[in-house]
């Protein structure tokens, strides 16, 4: 991370920052015309925290429900020994019967060399497509792919429920022998080569927590998991994955909830001929994403939306949340938001490499931007015809790299109004362009 300079940390230190805690302010929404995206919320600007135990190093907030998992019954799980075979048949039982509980052994690594015997009816993955409702708990034990040949780790398919605790996914691959990318179809339906860690297809249903998804490539959407039915994430990490279309970390077109969790260090890698969105998450094709308590992280992508990319009529709420040192080649290196709809609430974006994009219409309210770099708008570049309203904002110590850019606010011909206190201050080379009432 690049060492910040003296005035940044002593800017830091001497904002005072409003109450906005009353009940006046903690319930307040701020929600635009009908069809057009509005960006919303109150927070502790520089305050948010995400810290706590679990796998993931977050916490859950109190009132938050029990999951699937945690109310699973003790006693009813069969014990599988650490045997990769052993696994197979108990998966392959339980989805040919009714489901069932598998409890697998401590610490072990289940491996397997080359796509299950029903590949070619399961698009590579390493065992049938899950139909039934199965949990397996983990243990700390992992699924890793141990050979040569490329293939997912897990497939829900409709009417599929796959309950996951304590686990990690390691190593799944669909992109073959050589990683290339592979076509994938028009949203909202899989292709062959997404997620390669989990796939979650329309109708199918996945519950995970406390564990880990780490080290996967996909030659399309969604390195380490593509959800195109109903995911949640609880406690757990997503990290260091790859995906060659979207979503290095997670492609989402179906109903995906995230709590307590990071997504840290994925990769939208693109081709030489194209670029890739969205390095943490991708949310588009219709889908609907609720992060709340998690760590966005780290991420990078080739096009646009380091760390989140927001596009194709999808809905995003961020809640109690941070976006921190993620780093796009194009636009919003911690969030793009395109044609979509995004609410953020109680959220921080620091140390994010191009910034935030903005090409619809927001409302930014009691936000902080600070350490954000990026060519023309460290913080913010507000595109033509676009509306942004900042209110009760904390926009501090970014940067802009050309000399016509703005480190705080770069408005290129669009509308954009300062209120209620916001504070611009100390973003080289100046603070904004085109922006009325601005401290230049």
């Amino acid at each position: 991370m690049t060492e910040q300079p003296v005035w940044y940390e002593e800017s830091l230190m001497n904002v005072r920052l409003p109450d906005i805690n009353s009940a006046s302010t903690s319930r307040r929404t701020f929600w635009l015309a009908t069809g057009v995206a509005g960006l919303t919320g109150i927070f502790g600007v520089f305050g948010v925290s995400v810290a706590g135990a679990s796998a993931a190093g977050l916490h859950r907030p109190d009132g938050m429900t029990l999951s699937t998992v945690e109310t699973a019954v003790p006693g009813t799980a069969k014990d599988v020994p650490c045997d990769t075979s052993a696994l197979v048949a108990e998966l392959t039982k339980a989805n040919r019967t009714n489901g069932g509980v598998l409890n697998l052994a401590t610490n072990c690594a289940y491996t397997w060399p080359e796509p299950g015997a029903d590949a070619a009816q399961t698009s590579n993955s390493s065992f049938p497509v899950i139909e039934k409702p199965i949990t397996i708990l983990g243990n700390g034990s992992t699924f890793a792919h141990g050979g040569e040949l490329g293939f997912r780790i897990l497939n829900v398919g409709a009417g599929g429920h796959l309950i996951l605790k304590g686990f990690t996914i390691r190593g799944g691959d669909t992109s073959g022998p050589k990683p290339q990318p592979c076509p994938s179809p028009i949203d909202p339906e899989p292709g062959s080569g997404d997620g390669a860690g989990i796939l979650v297809q329309p109708g199918g249903t996945a519950d995970i927590e406390d564990s880990v998804i780490t080290e996967n490539e996909s030659c399309g959407r969604g390195g380490g998991i593509a959800n195109f039915g109903t995911t949640t994430l609880r406690d757990s990490v997503v990290s260091k994955n790859r995906a060659f279309v979207a979503g290095g970390g997670i492609y989402n077109a179906g109903e995906l909830t995230i709590q307590g969790s990071r997504i840290e260090n994925n990769t939208a890698k693109g081709t030489g001929k194209s670029g890739a969105d969205g390095g943490g998450i991708a949310n588009d094709g219709g889908g609907d994403a609720s992060i709340t308590s998690s760590q966005i992280a780290h991420n990078s992508a080739s096009n646009d939306g380091g760390g989140l990319h927001n596009d194709g009529n999808a809905t995003l709420l961020l809640d109690y949340s941070k976006v921190a040192g993620n780093k796009a080649a194009r636009n919003g290196g911690g969030l793009f938001q395109g044609g979509a709809t995004a609410t953020v609430r109680n959220s921080t974006f620091s140390l994010d490499i191009a910034g935030l994009f903005d090409s619809r219409t927001w409302n930014l309210h009691d936000r902080g931007f600070l350490g954000n770099h990026a060519r023309q708008g460290g913080a913010i570049y507000n595109d033509t015809g676009a509306t942004l309203a900042v209110s009760r904002s904390r926009i501090i110590g970014n940067l802009a790299s050309t000399r016509a850019g703005a480190g705080g606010i770069h408005n290129n011909n669009g509308t954009v109004t300062l209120t209620n206190n916001t504070l611009v201050s100390l973003n080289p080379p100046r603070n904004c362009v085109d922006v009325p009432g601005c401290g230049y």
